[in-house]
């Protein structure tokens, strides 16, 4: 429908048929999707970095191997004894004190 307007447009301002108003309306969609992608890199970078995140956030959390080279480097907090992280729940509960903040 805004397609059709834009072309009943053309024909009125430039006295034109159809055909040559649907050619200069091609014209006009063309040039207004020129650096499209440009302006939308952005967004799909932002979306990428958000998902990125959030798989990456799953094994920092849970993956007691994760957790402990993270809190080594990283943390350099206490862990709790071994016999206390025998579940991936029991490893998201000893993290999430530090991961927390990070993730919300």
């Amino acid at each position: 429908a805004c397609r059709e307007c834009i072309v009943r447009d053309v024909m009125a301002v430039d006295s034109v048929e159809y055909d040559e108003a649907m050619k200069v309306f091609d014209d006009i969609a063309k040039t207004n999707r020129e650096g499209m992608f440009t302006a939308a890199l952005p967004f799909y970078l932002g979306l990428g970095g958000s998902v990125a995140a959030g798989c990456i956030s799953i094994p920092l959390v849970f993956n007691l191997s994760t957790v402990e080279w993270f809190n080594q480097i990283f943390v350099t907090s206490e862990l709790p004894p071994a016999e206390d992280l025998e579940t991936c729940l029991a490893v998201g509960s000893a993290s999430w004190g530090w991961m927390e903040p990070v993730l919300g």
